[in-house]
């Protein structure tokens, strides 16, 4: 049996050539279009953890720029019952514009991990009992808004206020702290 000499047929040699730089260009094309697919996968990973550290900046600075405090305590007494019902409408319906996301929130979360779920559903949590407590503040400004022209709020209504703002401060704080590590840590 005699074996083909392919140094003496020029179109065989240049078909050879030609299949070897394919095959190399094909294997460069894969490993582009596989780095790429990695690009994009880190790239949607990053803003899903940026939308989570978004919402709990969100929530720790609310839009409105009213905080409990400044109005439970800081009120100017010459202000009416009516300005403070309205700023606390305000906070409510902002929080639960905040609280409205939680679904994509958590979804967002669920796709990293259970600790990132859980310290979200946490914070739901304590903002659910801070919105209820809202809640029980207007009900109270409004009932006392038709007997009274301006409102003292008892100094346990400052504490609670104080104290669930200061808890939901603290754990949107650990929440970005959380997220942020997750986020430095695929950077890697």
């Amino acid at each position: 049996m005699e074996i083909y000499d392919f140094s003496k047929d020029p179109v065989a040699i240049a078909t050879l050539v030609l299949a070897f730089f394919t095959a190399i260009l094909a294997l460069g094309t894969f490993l582009i279009i596989r780095q790429n697919s990695k690009f994009r996968e880190k790239d949607r990973k990053e803003r899903l953890l940026y939308e989570i550290i978004e919402w709990a900046t969100e929530i720790t600075n609310p839009r409105s720029g009213i905080l409990l405090k400044d109005i439970l305590i800081f009120e100017d007494k010459s202000k009416s019952a009516l300005n403070m019902t309205i700023k606390i409408a305000k906070m409510i319906s902002d929080l639960q514009g905040l609280v409205g996301q939680n679904t994509y929130i958590i979804l967002i979360a669920s796709s990293f991990n259970s600790e990132l779920k859980s310290a979200i559903e946490n914070l739901l949590n304590e903002l659910h009992k801070y919105i209820d407590f809202l809640d029980y503040l207007f009900t109270k400004l409004t009932k006392e808004f038709s007997e009274k022209k301006y409102i003292e709020f008892e100094e346990s209504d400052v504490k609670k206020g104080d104290s669930l703002e200061t808890s939901i401060n603290k754990l949107a704080v650990e929440l970005i702290i959380k997220t942020v590590k997750i986020k430095t840590k695929d950077n890697r």
